[in-house]
């Protein structure tokens, strides 16, 4: 990390530059199982509100998850897939 200061007539700034880097790796998450009767919104209640972003220096970073679905019949029996976000 570098830093810079900037002298001006009242006070001295200083700006740290960090390199922007790519994710390597995102937590992987177990499968989980809910009864059929469950609505859309009961089902993201029971999944993770936390992930973990390893970063390609190796730095872990824990993120806050939003989680939405296409397509999802409350009621129905079915195999179905969460994508999860962080802001």
């Amino acid at each position: 990390m570098k830093s810079v200061d900037i002298k001006t007539n009242s006070a001295v700034v200083g700006f740290n530059f960090v390199k922007k880097q790519s994710i390597a790796k995102v937590s992987a998450f177990d499968k989980i199982k809910v009864p059929a009767n469950f609505s859309k919104s009961k089902v993201i209640e029971r999944l993770p509100a936390k992930g973990e972003l390893t970063l390609e220096d190796g730095t872990k970073r824990e993120v806050a998850l939003s989680w939405s679905i296409a397509e999802f019949v409350d009621n129905k029996e079915d195999t179905v897939t969460f994508t999860g976000k962080y802001p």
